[in-house]
């Protein structure tokens, strides 16, 4: 039941985030909002763990490349 609680909680941060984007751009400009990039970037940390504690190597790479340009965009964002 609880396999995959890390997992959970990295989408529930991504989805955080989205929200937190929507408002943003609800409120200001259509820029993307360095809270949202942060949120999505722990988030993605977060599967990565999953996906290390379940043995799916080829997917926490991924994860990886994903985590990579989350933070490539992060340290660009005002």
């Amino acid at each position: 039941m609880f396999q995959h609680v890390v997992a959970m909680g990295g989408l529930a941060l991504t989805i955080l985030g989205w929200a937190l984007q929507y408002r943003h751009q609800l409120k200001h400009d259509k820029k993307i909002a360095r809270e949202f990039v942060g949120l999505n970037a722990i988030g993605t940390m977060m599967w990565v763990l999953d996906a290390v504690q379940t043995g799916m190597y080829e997917m926490a790479l991924m994860y990886v490349f994903v985590l990579a340009v989350s933070m490539l965009v992060f340290f660009k964002t005002d």
